[in-house]
């Protein structure tokens, strides 16, 4: 390869790789474009809005680069040399041990199967192309058989922009504790916006930043009732708190696992100070589900052996240090909140009643839809 070839595909693979963290980061904010819909039970529908957020151009911008960069002149290097390459002797001095040309050989990466002509490369890329177009046929006989174009246009923009990003940063090679500390620290500004938002009991509207106006006072804000007074669930800088809890759970679990993979002691201490953190904001969008999920999950972890003998390495010290201030902090948040979640666990009060039976109706209405409609819904 060339200098020049090598120095632009260098610093193609940063751009792409900077582009990423930046559609991490602002994935968590809702700074949009979008056009009114109709209104739904005397409220805006959000379903029903064309919304074009931020984050879908980056997505784009990273789709692009990617592209390019299967287009460099080094993917169009002789079939030749690259096969001459995998045959390099044994014991050539680019080569460690003859263990790594095994591994190498089994995991796929060796430059023998990355051959551009080869009948299995065609063979996956003949199915990616079927695959695509059945998924293109699908949505598309999904929008000509709906009730509402407008909100079903919608979602498939979403699910296609989802899978864009997926396709688009499939290849970057991010180690994982590299990626789990860039996923909640793209969290951290949503977190404490979060925390702030529970002390002063209410969501300021930022224009340029995706977030609306919540007061408790509203109705259709998301409160819990209690004593006869409506306190407000956090947000962050989500449009929902279930959806903002969901995103802490995930980085939660990300970090516990973070953890063994640090070598100061003074790193691993400041991620348990951050899953406190992230576990106060957790509580505080008195969010059930995750709530249990991140209950459940926390129990399947400690079935698997390899996460335990990741922390079996750890001193017995920070272990037990760990466990102790997580339990007093969670304990004592449990406890200065107690009266709503109980209000939460009870299911018995007006807003709590109310929810459970909507999302029973929408549990049966779903169900009767998928008998009548089962493959492309309305």
């Amino acid at each position: 390869m060339k200098p020049a070839v090598a120095a632009m595909t260098w610093n193609l693979n940063q751009i792409r790789q900077t582009v990423f963290w930046l559609i991490l980061v602002t994935l968590p904010w809702q700074t949009r474009w979008f056009q009114e819909g109709t209104w739904l039970g005397g409220f805006p529908w959000e379903q029903g809005r064309i919304s074009i957020y931020i984050s879908w151009i980056l997505i784009l911008v990273c789709m692009i680069l990617r592209l390019a960069s299967t287009r460099r002149p080094c993917a169009r290097e002789d079939p030749s040399v690259q096969l001459a390459s995998s045959f390099v002797p044994l014991h050539h001095p680019g080569n460690n041990t003859i263990e790594t040309i095994k591994m190498k050989l089994l995991s796929g990466t060796h430059p023998f199967f990355h051959s551009d002509g080869s009948s299995r490369a065609q063979g996956r890329r003949t199915k990616r192309t079927f695959s695509l177009i059945v998924g293109i046929l699908f949505f598309l006989s999904v929008l000509l058989h709906t009730s509402s174009p407008r909100a079903t246009f919608q979602f498939c923009l979403e699910w296609f922009m989802l899978g864009l990003f997926f396709w688009s940063s499939l290849d970057l090679s991010f180690g994982f504790k590299k990626f789990s500390i860039g996923y909640a620290l793209s969290l951290l500004p949503s977190t404490i916006f979060g925390l702030w938002q529970y002390g002063v009991q209410m969501v300021p509207a930022i224009k340029y930043a995706g977030v609306a106006l919540q007061s408790p006072l509203v109705r259709g804000v998301s409160v819990i009732e209690a004593a006869g007074e409506r306190v407000l669930r956090i947000y962050g800088t989500f449009p929902h708190p279930n959806i903002f809890a969901g995103w802490l759970t995930v980085a939660i679990f990300l970090l516990l696992l973070t953890i063994p993979l640090l070598i100061k002691r003074w790193q691993q201490y400041a991620v348990v100070f951050w899953i406190n953190l992230s576990l106060i904001a957790l509580i505080l969008t008195f969010s059930r589900a995750a709530l249990i999920a991140l209950c459940v999950g926390g129990l399947v972890a400690l079935c698997l052996s390899t996460i335990r003998k990741t922390y079996v390495a750890l001193p017995i010290r920070f272990i037990v240090s760990a466990v102790m201030i997580t339990s007093l902090v969670v304990g004592f948040t449990f406890l200065q909140t107690r009266h709503l979640w109980l209000v939460r666990a009870q299911s018995t009060t007006r807003l709590e009643q109310r929810s459970v039976n909507e999302r029973t109706q929408s549990l049966e209405d779903g169900i009767k839809i998928f008998r009548t409609h089962p493959c492309l819904g309305v």
